[in-house]
């Protein structure tokens, strides 16, 4: 009887822990949001800000003026 419950218990949790870490993990590529890269060239004495804020140049409106280098993530 206590090979059975301890049986029984063991397949539990391993059943836990596999349903548990079943959906983590890296996400496919297709579901990753893909950062767009600076279509135009650029140098230190650019204040990206000056379009981005306002959209002027038909440069597209950023919602993340607060962190202060564009070219960490772009």
């Amino acid at each position: 009887m206590k090979k059975l419950l301890f049986s029984i218990i063991t397949i539990m949790f391993l059943l836990i822990a596999v349903i548990g870490c079943g959906g983590q993990g890296k996400q496919s590529v297709s579901k990753q949001k893909e950062i767009p890269s600076i279509p135009h060239e650029i140098d230190n004495s650019m204040v990206c800000a000056d379009c981005h804020k306002e959209g002027k140049n038909k440069a597209p409106v950023t919602k993340h003026l607060d962190r202060p280098n564009c070219t960490q993530c772009h």
